[in-house]
């Protein structure tokens, strides 16, 4: 791999899902080119702007958002295609097109010297506008989980636990254990997917943390639990009361959260699922 200038002042430009030209950004002004070798002042209209990673591959060709390249991983041995992100203020980046996983490009990483040649653009299928702003946004997120959103978390999941059991009390005078754990999960559901359609903070490695969270405080609130509602609680009730609050917040939490990531387009952080898996496996 060959870096270009440190700023790309190049983009291609993009209608639908067809290339229709460049755009290159002199100190005089701009030019415009349809076969990026002729160029006029003359400006191109189009619905998208792909802009320049900074890098070649292996060929020689100038590489920009949406290119898949053929990459050997350096651990692996093994060849696997993926797709070039990048944007004007962060370094490129590459998302594995098959496991989704997001590798940063430095000067230094082994990917970049074993960048191979260019063979396809995932915009070949016209993707839509909130796809690309999706796949866009993948960067690799940090595992730290902050502390409201354990809180909102364990809130939501106790506020639908209550709430339909209450209402089964109400109504026919006993509390089912399944129907309440799903109002645990329809509640956790609304917030995690509310949450997450706007800020995609919701990681793969965030939801286990805060499942393990959940789950971990849902422990200590049934061992309170089977002291406070039992006058001789023995250590093997308490356990019991324990681990079955785990087990539903660890549960219900991880149900949850993979809902939503269905809806809302994938986990943040990663590439979402396409074509593409089906094309480059």
């Amino acid at each position: 791999m060959q870096p270009l200038d440190p700023n790309p002042t190049r983009t291609r430009l993009v209608d639908m899902h067809e290339v229709i030209g460049y755009r290159h950004t002199t100190a005089s002004g701009v030019l415009y080119s349809t076969d990026n070798r002729s160029w006029r002042s003359e400006p191109l209209s189009s619905l998208f702007e792909e802009p320049n990673s900074g890098l070649r591959d292996q060929g020689g060709q100038v590489l920009f958002w949406g290119d898949i390249v053929l990459i050997r991983d350096p651990v692996t041995q093994r060849n696997g295609h993926h797709a070039v992100l990048c944007d004007p203020d962060l370094q490129p980046r590459l998302c594995n097109l098959k496991t989704r996983k997001v590798i940063w490009l430095h000067s230094d990483s082994p990917m970049s010297r074993q960048l191979g040649v260019k063979v396809g653009r995932i915009g070949n299928w016209g993707l839509s506008a909130n796809l690309r702003a999706t796949i866009h946004a993948a960067t690799p997120l940090p595992a730290d989980l902050p502390l409201s959103r354990i809180g909102w978390n364990v809130l939501g999941l106790m506020t639908g636990l209550l709430t339909v059991a209450s209402a089964q009390w109400v109504i026919t005078g006993t509390v089912g254990p399944v129907s309440s754990v799903l109002g645990a999960c329809a509640a956790q559901a609304l917030y995690l997917g509310l949450s997450h359609q706007h800020s995609r903070w919701m990681s793969r490695d965030r939801l286990f943390k805060l499942a393990g969270c959940t789950a971990l405080l849902l422990f200590v609130a049934g061992v309170i639990s089977a002291a406070v509602l039992n006058d001789q609680s023995s250590m093997i009730l308490s356990l019991a009361y324990g681990f079955s609050g785990a087990m539903i917040g660890g549960t219900s939490t991880i149900l949850s959260g993979d809902m939503v990531s269905w809806v809302c387009g994938g986990y943040g952080g990663e590439l979402p699922k396409g074509k593409w898996n089906r094309l480059y496996p």
